[in-house]
């Protein structure tokens, strides 16, 4: 299974977005209960609001290291710059819970992050 696993976050996202698409769309014809289509969907959201709520902090902070440079060495007498806002992340669906992956390596190949990731439990 861990060759089907993506390691690159973004492709990650996109992987569980069409899993959990084609579990919603077939289950019925292969017999999933409607709690397997709410956790795959719930997998698809948890991984996009995590994946890209870090983008937008990455962003923010780099908005804010602009900021702190303006107004600590900016010109003298010049306008204050604008306050940068907190990003929308947003929220998870009602009932959405992350995966108890103690047992992952935080480090080390691909295969062996991805083949624990994919055997973590909630």
């Amino acid at each position: 299974m861990a060759d089907y696993v993506s390691t690159n976050e973004g492709d990650l996202v996109i992987q569980l977005k069409d899993h959990a698409i084609g579990v919603s769309t077939h289950s019925a014809t292969v017999g999933l209960a409607a709690g397997d289509v709410t956790e795959a969907s719930n997998d698809a959201a948890i991984a996009s609001h995590a994946v890209n709520g870090q983008s937008l902090y990455t962003s923010k902070s780099q908005e804010w290291t602009e900021y702190k440079r303006l107004l600590l060495y900016g010109p003298l007498n010049t306008p204050t710059p604008i306050t940068p806002v907190a990003p929308v992340v947003g929220s998870l669906p009602l009932g959405a819970k992350g995966r108890d992956c103690s047992e992952v390596p935080a480090t080390g190949r691909p295969d062996q992050i991805a083949s624990g990731l994919h055997s973590c439990h909630r």
